[in-house]
Order: C-alpha cells, then structure tokens, then sequence
C-alpha cells in the first residue's frame, strides 16, 4: 500500500518495490523523473532520455537513424 484510501500524502512507497537500478539508482530528486506528476511518469527509456538522445555528438544518435530505444545499445550502468 503506497498511501491510504482517503489522501494521497502521506505516502509509503519506496523504490524498494519498484528498484532503481544502475546509474537511476543515484537519482536525488524524484521531480527529475515524476516531474511533480506521479501519473504521467514515462515508462520507457526515451520518455525521459531523449534530451540525451538529441544532444548526442559522439555519435551523433540523430544523423545515425540510431533507435530512441536506449536499452537496445546501453545498460543501465551507462
């Protein structure tokens, strides 16, 4: 049970349930994920990742037609 049937705060949830692993482990801010907005969390690499994708130089992802899928290439360590 994450939070009671009439508030959503207090809550219990930890990431204990649901383990960040490898580099998202080290995340400090839930906004850098939730962005204040518990419902609408992307649950896919590229959800939150894209900017990276984007910004890439070496290789350039973009001009490469690489997939926004990063799991097909990274690990979560890096």
């Amino acid at each position: 049970v994450c939070h009671t049937e009439s508030a959503w705060t207090p809550s219990s949830f930890t990431h204990n349930t649901f383990p960040l692993l490898g580099a998202h482990a080290t995340v400090s801010d839930c906004n850098d994920c939730h962005h204040n907005n518990y419902t609408n969390t992307p649950s896919s690499c590229e959800g939150c990742h894209m900017p990276d994708y984007i910004a890439s130089t070496n290789p350039n992802h973009s001009t490469s037609n690489f997939p926004t899928d990063c799991a097909s290439c990274h690990t979560e360590s890096g």
